[in-house]
């Protein structure tokens, strides 16, 4: 919707996902709704509501132990800090973006991460954390996943087999 220009309609859609997660009480809602009002007022050039509304998101998102989703928001507080011209913050989260990407082996969002930092590729101190990670890439669910997914089940098999692996 953002994208699409269309800020008010984004901006009811996420004052929507706020009520709700106040109304059901889950961990998870908060996290997404935080982010979204986030969004909503860095697109709106809001920086300074941006960030409140982002670090809530983060925290949530820790609190979930979800570090993708939590460098994620990083991502956008860097924008956010840039909104408020606080370039030297935005640095620092994108220097922590880095590292949590970089331990997850997320390469397309490590390279995201990169160009959206202002540091020289050359410059060894505000060089983002480049070093491989200390796994291939896949935690936990994902590798299970990818593991199931050769036998290719159909339709109903494949329904219970999902049912059955999150029970």
């Amino acid at each position: 919707m953002i994208e699409a220009g269309q800020l008010v309609v984004a901006r009811e859609a996420a004052t929507e996902l706020v009520d709700a997660a106040e109304a059901w009480g889950t961990r998870l809602l908060p996290a997404m709704a935080y982010q979204a009002m986030g969004v909503c007022s860095a697109a709106e050039r809001d920086g300074s509501a941006a960030l409140v509304a982002l670090r809530a998101a983060g925290n949530a998102w820790r609190e979930l132990e979800a570090p993708y989703e939590s460098a994620r928001v990083r991502m956008l507080m860097a924008r956010a800090h840039r909104l408020v011209s606080d370039g030297a913050s935005a640095e620092m989260e994108l220097k922590a973006d880095g590292w949590v990407f970089a331990q997850l082996g997320a390469a397309p969002a490590l390279d995201r991460v990169r160009r959206l930092s202002s540091s020289r590729p050359d410059d060894r101190k505000g060089r983002i954390h480049d070093a491989r990670p200390h796994h291939p890439g896949l935690l936990g669910r994902r590798i299970r996943l990818r593991a199931w997914r050769p036998s290719r089940p159909r339709g109903s098999a494949m329904a219970s087999d999902l049912l059955t692996a999150v029970r």
